[in-house]
């Protein structure tokens, strides 16, 4: 008789909107989700582990260690320091000293030397999910973009946001629709930097090449000195309703612009019937 194999999965159950600083890739944002399938014995209760341990778990999980905060993966141009205030992180874009401040809770540095982002973040998974429910016997963790559409990245930071969100590096994907259509190409064209925007209240100083980013929040201080030509200063926040105003604005013709941040929510502007 042949032996029968049981599984059970979770599809898209949990994502991370973050940022990224990589060795090879630099700094971006990015909308990683979850799909997770699980092997182990059967309880008594008639299941191999309840979903809703596991999803709860996950979650909590993902905002310890890397949603909505500053994932950096050790490299020679990276040194992290830490004291009484929070981190203070030396860092390297296009041969350009940067520097990020920020409270501890922002940032999650990463010693092993990482080729792979998703790999790595569907190891982590993998290893907190046998770690936590010891009857699973196998799990395997997918980590990938969420969108069938072409998407965008950018880091921004909510200086007037209560929670995580006012964390001056975390990201997004981003996919964009308007009328009339675009070609994709002028998009890309917008993103290829892989935009950080700010807004102009958020500008402490300036010199011919670089912004000086500094703002309070209630978690503490955020400081960021970056290149000028990596930065969209916008008005009057960083906010999404601000970024689809300040695209809409700013391309021409256009009778309406969707923008979305991350996963299932965004803006939509248009044009006003006369």
């Amino acid at each position: 008789m042949d032996e029968k194999e049981l599984s059970i999965f979770l599809e898209n159950f949990d994502h991370i909107d973050s940022a990224f600083l990589h060795p090879k890739h630099g700094l971006y944002g990015k909308t990683l989700a979850f799909d997770c399938t699980m092997k182990g014995p059967v309880n008594h209760n008639g299941f191999i582990v309840d979903f809703g341990w596991v999803k709860k778990s996950v979650k909590e999980y993902l905002r310890e260690r890397f949603d909505h905060k500053l994932v950096v993966f050790n490299g020679p141009d990276h040194t992290l320091i830490q004291s009484n205030q929070g981190y203070e992180l030396q860092f390297k874009i296009d041969d350009q000293l940067c520097y990020y401040k920020c409270p501890t809770q922002a940032l999650e540095w990463v010693d092993d030397e990482v080729q792979n982002v998703n790999e790595f973040l569907s190891s982590q998974l993998e290893d907190f999910l046998l770690n936590t429910f010891k009857t699973l016997t196998e799990v395997k963790v997918r980590c990938y973009l969420p969108f069938k559409e072409h998407s965008y990245s950018y880091t921004h930071g909510l200086s007037k946001h209560e929670g995580a969100c006012q964390r001056l590096l975390h990201g997004h994907s981003t996919t964009i629709k308007v009328e009339p259509k675009h070609d994709v190409n002028h998009w890309n064209k917008a993103f290829e930097i892989f935009p950080h925007i700010a807004s102009t209240d958020q500008l402490h100083k300036e010199d011919d090449v670089s912004y000086i980013l500094k703002y309070t929040g209630n978690e503490g201080l955020y400081e960021l000195k970056i290149p000028k030509n990596r930065v969209w200063l916008i008005k009057p926040t960083a906010s999404i309703e601000s970024i689809a105003r300040h695209l809409f604005e700013n391309h021409h013709n256009l009778s309406s612009l969707e923008i979305n941040e991350g996963m299932s929510k965004g803006a939509k502007i248009s044009t006003k019937p006369m």
